[in-house]
Parts: C-alpha cells; structure tokens; sequence
C-alpha cells in the first residue's frame, strides 16, 4: 500500500476506532441507569458497530494489500543470492527480483530505495501499518545485504530454512487437498446421485404430499452452492503456496 494511501487509512481507522469507543461508553452509561436507555442504546450500539466494523475491514484490507507478496518470499531471497554473488548492489538487487516476481509491494519498495531513502525509511514507508511477517523478512533481507560476503551467508542460512517450511507447507496444502476431493466427490456425486434416486422412487411410489419438482430444484441448489463451497475452499488452500 503506497505511503500516502496506507497513512489516509489509518487516519480512518483511527476515527472509526473512537466512534466505537463512544457507542459503546454510551451503551454501558445507559445500561448503567446513567443516562435514559431509550436514548442511550439506539444511539451507542449502532455507533459501536460500524465503528468496529470499519476498523476490522481496515485490517482485512491492510492485509490483502501484503498477501500475493508473503509466498513469493522465498523466492525473493533466492533471486537475491544471485544477483547480489553476481555482484549487483542491494537496491539493483532488488528491483531485478521485483521485475522478476512482478509483485507491486517489491517494485514500490525498490523506488524508494532509488529515491535515497534508507531501507529502514523505504521498509517503514512502504509496509507503514503492517506488522506481518513479510515485513520482518523482507527487512531483514535489506539490512543483511549491506554486509557483503557475511550478508550473502544469512541470506543463504535463511533461504534453505524457507524452503523446508515451504516443502512442509506444500505437504499439508496435498493432505489438505485429498481432504476435500473427497468432500467434493461427496456433495457433487454421490449425495445428488441419492437425492435423484429418492425423487424417483418419489414420482412411482408416490410423493405422499411431498412435491417432487420442488424437491428436485431444491436438491440442485444445495449441490450447486456445496459444490462452489468446496471449489472456494481448494482455491484458497492452493493460494497459500501458489506464486
């Protein structure tokens, strides 16, 4: 998130923050019996919750904002190690992996550092509000490649402990995966298969008050909506370790 735009958010939050704390000193002032609960209450409790609203979304967006950068992390410390051995300084370093990781958050880092900001000013500009870890690697990278040979070792040290967290992380996304073929192949084969074949034995047997069509259209929802539920879930597992 681009400095100005990260600091006008927290401006809002922070706002939005205060209206909460009124909405509910409000409601606790009316519980109290201090002030008129028929003011007290339709006043605080929607003033508490679109405040506490906002600043949950302001999270959520602040996060977001991070998320396509925290997987390409060990890439960007691979990239790193080569263009640092093959000789490129830190800032060159880094928009190469950038260009090559076409991720937005590295590229607007990278300006900074060209503007002349330090990395610790350019960190602070460019990650102002998260505290994720992305950020934490991402410095640590920046500093450790300003110590030359020493630098390039850290950077190593730190590359293969990333690649043995991802190889764990790739494991358990598979174990997660089969998990819901599984379920898919429950809610998208076998319970619609069932569902059919009661209808069926509804229209020759007899509905007994039950109205077949309106049970068939039923059972098409449900598989549907269960179907794009589990598709949704495989689709953010896979995210966590796609790049």
């Amino acid at each position: 998130m681009p400095y100005q735009r990260a600091h006008n958010a927290k401006q809002v939050a922070i706002v939005f923050s205060s209206l909460a704390i009124v909405g509910a000193s409000l409601l606790v002032i009316g519980l109290l019996g201090s002030v008129n609960k028929v003011i007290a209450i339709p006043i605080g409790l929607p003033l508490m919750l679109i405040g506490l609203s906002s600043v949950v979304l302001y999270e959520i967006k602040l996060r977001e904002t991070y998320r396509e950068l925290s997987p390409k992390i060990p890439y960007l410390y691979l990239f790193m190690d080569m263009y640092l051995t093959a000789g490129l300084s830190a800032s060159d370093a880094l928009g190469k992996a950038a260009d090559m990781l076409d991720d937005k958050v590295l590229k607007l880092l990278h300006r900074h550092l060209s503007a002349g900001f330090s990395h610790e000013e350019a960190v602070r500009r460019v990650f102002d509000g998260y505290r994720g870890m992305a950020r934490v690697y991402v410095e640590n990278l920046l500093r450790s490649s300003l110590y030359g040979a020493g630098g390039v070792s850290f950077i190593r040290d730190t590359l293969s402990h990333l690649l043995i967290e991802k190889e764990k992380e790739i494991e358990k996304v598979t174990q997660q995966l089969s998990m819901i073929t599984e379920i898919y192949t429950v809610t998208g084969v076998f319970a619609p298969l069932t569902a059919i074949a009661a209808l069926a034995a509804l229209f020759v047997f007899g509905s007994g008050g039950i109205d077949p069509s309106l049970m068939a259209m039923l059972v098409l929802m449900i598989s549907v909506g269960a179907m794009a539920a589990v598709a949704t879930l495989a689709r953010t597992v896979i995210d966590r370790v796609r790049v």
